[in-house]
């Protein structure tokens, strides 16, 4: 009962936000021609907030949506949402490829593009896209299309994929079970390594709210969603 009740009032509030949101499309780049001073050193960030999830809906292409809140770093605050679009629209479990990401903070936005990957990244307004954390539920709004552009194919390996504009909306993570623990490290093209330390999450039942997509209620196609409720990322300077 008690989590119904916060479902009604997580779907009130994406609805007063879609309606007292700017119908602004996202930023240039940047928001000064003078790009925000990048760090040159070691640091550390956390996130208390964040999820993963497929999206399958009938007569769209399939994507899967990371989402994170950073609640600590040396950037301050930070919202993020990275789409990933399915290189084969008609089917299921196909290849994906990393294709934009939307950031709400320019310095953090700006370090995410430093780091040389082919990800496309755009910086948006404030309040344009939230998410956060109620216990084991997460909320990830947006109030604006996000827009995914098509990318062409890299033979022999990389295949192309269409471009998808995903209309203002909102996914809920229901946590469930108890939470596991994971690591994980890796470099990026420009030489920033990365580790994932202190990772918890849980399993998750996902539904996903979007008046464009004609779609409202959970993902049953979704395999292995699953939310983050801690999570440390140190990053190491080239």
């Amino acid at each position: 009962m008690k989590r119904k009740v916060i479902l009604r009032s997580l779907v009130l509030c994406l609805l007063l936000a879609i309606l007292t949101s700017s119908s602004d499309t996202v930023l240039a780049h940047r928001l000064s021609p003078n790009p925000p001073t990048l760090p040159d050193t070691d640091f550390t960030e956390h996130e208390n907030a964040g999820g993963v999830t497929r999206i399958l809906v009938s007569g769209h292409t399939e994507i899967i949506l990371i989402a994170d809140h950073t609640d600590s770093c040396e950037f301050g605050r930070a919202n993020r949402i990275q789409i990933s679009v399915s290189a084969n629209p008609t089917g299921v479990g196909t290849p994906f490829k990393p294709v934009a990401s939307f950031e709400d903070n320019p310095k953090r936005e700006a370090f995410s593009e430093s780091l040389g990957t082919p990800t496309l990244q755009n910086l948006v307004k404030p309040g344009q896209i939230q998410v956060f954390r109620i216990g084991k539920i997460v909320s990830v709004i947006w109030t604006i299309p996000l827009v995914v552009p098509a990318t062409a194919a890299s033979p022999p390996t990389i295949p192309g994929t269409p471009e998808v504009v995903l209309p203002p909306g909102m996914l809920i993570f229901l946590g469930k079970g108890n939470p596991y623990y994971m690591e994980a490290t890796g470099t990026f093209p420009a030489g920033w390594a990365f580790k994932f330390e202190t990772w918890q999450r849980y399993d998750a039942n996902v539904y996903f709210y979007c008046r464009g997509w004609n779609y409202y209620g959970l993902l049953t196609e979704a395999p292995s969603p699953y939310m983050i409720t801690d999570r440390t990322v140190t990053w190491t300077a080239p």
